[in-house]
């Protein structure tokens, strides 16, 4: 953990502080619980095949009892099944998403903040702006009107969408970081990966993790 600049102490005095709370640990259980949910899906679902396409008119819009928990569809479909599986798909979107875009927004905003003042401060963050100032409803309906509708066209039109906000968040971080000593001595010493030294910053660190945690349910929504 040493190797990957993680402190142990600190890894376990923010696992006492969160163990402490009991909102946290609750959160923590219907978290591992949807993973589980989504890994043995098919196991779990009461009816996988309901899922796929399929449809039964004869059970359709049933309401809710012991056979169908959340009761059937329009189709006929198990609404619980569609739901377990629902998840597969949502989690799956939020991971590709994050780490397409997380990293591309990361570097772009550090090296627009390292370079603060410059043409290159200045292409990326104009470019940022134009992406920003496009409506994000209607730039997805730009794409999917280009594209066949499918869960990977899906995830492209929301990584098109979401960097911009990645970029924004740590320029303004690295900025403000800019003449910080630590950055300073950096330079002093002759380092050649200046950004770098502001990538390890905890606030950095802690900005993108709050804003994954808000993208994450808002990719819910999307899909």
């Amino acid at each position: 953990m040493e190797k990957l600049g993680i402190n142990k102490k600190s890894v376990q005095k923010s696992w006492y502080k969160f163990s402490k709370n009991p909102l946290s640990i609750i959160g923590l259980v219907v978290v591992l619980v949807i993973i589980f949910i989504t890994i043995f899906a098919n196991i779990i679902a009461p009816y996988p095949k309901h899922a796929e396409w399929f449809t039964d008119f004869k059970n359709a819009k049933l309401p809710p009892s012991l056979g169908h928990p959340f009761g059937t569809d329009t189709m006929g479909r198990d609404v619980l099944s569609r739901v377990m599986f629902g998840f597969r798909y949502s989690l799956m979107m939020a991971m590709v998403v994050l780490v397409l875009v997380v990293p591309t927004g990361t570097f772009l905003g550090l090296v627009a903040g390292y370079y603060n003042n410059t043409w290159l401060d200045t292409i990326i963050m104009r470019l940022t702006d134009i992406f920003v100032a496009i409506p994000s409803l209607v730039l997805a309906m730009m794409i999917s009107a280009l594209l066949e509708p499918s869960l990977f066209n899906a995830m492209l039109a929301v990584t098109l969408l979401w960097w911009p906000w990645y970029t924004r968040l740590v320029y303004g971080i690295a900025c403000s970081m800019r003449n910080e000593y630590f950055v300073q001595s950096a330079e002093m010493i002759g380092a050649t990966c200046e950004p770098l030294a502001i990538h390890e910053h905890g606030e950095l660190r802690d900005g993108c993790v709050l804003w994954q945690r808000k993208d994450v349910r808002a990719f819910q929504f999307i899909r």
